[in-house]
């Protein structure tokens, strides 16, 4: 049984906050989606393709260890079947150019429903059928035992994804991408909130996540580490109109810890 050595958990609300960093260029008018990134800066972050019975369903996804992957449950499921394969693309910006991975098999938590992403409960582990050998460039992500948001709105957050890039929601890339973020506090994101759902939106105007960003994490910055508060779950069309909906890590962690326990 593999144990959790690759998983980093410490409490946000005992560390110092980062200092901010600065906000994003807005070159592109049209592009919400802020500034190109590189996988230097996100070494935990992947491609997700999940073959559906309508097509391959593009997402992205955390490395939490060498074996183990996390994204949203809707990225694995089509509807409320699982999608027949999946497999992840590690260590490049350029999500066609990472190397492949395949899944042994992958898990939804067990009251993800379909029907109501905002129940609190959209995300899933991957298992990878071989073990990631972890460089520079495929490492995996902190995940959090708990969180305060009033600490982590003091801290450098980001948004990373593959997702469109116009505000449409049809203009792909194949590049990673990042946007400087912050969460909304309790009261403004309060009947969500209290089923596991955190709300984010990007510091500039308009900036924000879109299609291919689901299973993606949202980062905060603890004294320069990076740990995953969130994992994309929903949002709306226009992209970044509204703030975007993330299933909170801290309240699946029995979940993610009983995936990765369980080999």
């Amino acid at each position: 049984m593999r144990t959790m050595e690759f998983v980093r958990i410490i409490r946000l609300e005992q560390l110092v906050p980062a200092v901010p960093g600065s906000l994003p260029v807005f070159r592109e008018p049209r592009d919400h989606r802020g500034t190109p990134a590189t996988i230097a800066e996100a070494p935990w972050l992947v491609y997700v393709s999940s073959v559906m019975s309508n097509g391959t369903f593009g997402c992205t996804g955390s490395i939490i260890d060498q074996y183990h992957v996390l994204t949203a449950g809707h990225c694995i499921m089509e509807g409320t079947r699982l999608a027949s394969s999946s497999s992840v693309r590690v260590g490049n910006e350029n999500k066609r150019e990472g190397k492949l991975y395949a899944a042994s098999s992958f898990h939804p938590h067990p009251s993800y429903n379909n029907l109501n992403l905002a129940l609190g409960h959209d995300i899933a582990v991957i298992k990878l059928a071989l073990p990631l050998q972890f460089t520079p460039s495929i490492q995996p992500i902190c995940i959090p035992r708990s969180d305060n948001l009033n600490n982590a709105r003091a801290c450098t957050i980001k948004m990373f994804g593959w997702g469109r890039i116009t505000a449409d929601g049809v203009t792909p890339t194949d590049l990673l991408r990042k946007v400087t973020a912050t969460v909304l506090p309790k009261d403004e994101c309060a009947t969500e909130y209290d089923r596991g759902i955190i709300c984010a939106k990007g510091v500039t105007e308009g900036t924000g996540t879109c299609k291919g960003d689901s299973g993606g994490p949202l980062v905060v910055y603890v004294n320069g580490i990076a740990y995953a508060m969130g994992v994309d779950s929903y949002g709306v069309i226009p992209c970044s109109s509204k703030p975007s909906r993330y299933t909170r890590i801290t309240s699946n962690i029995e979940f993610i810890s009983s995936e990765i326990g369980s080999g």
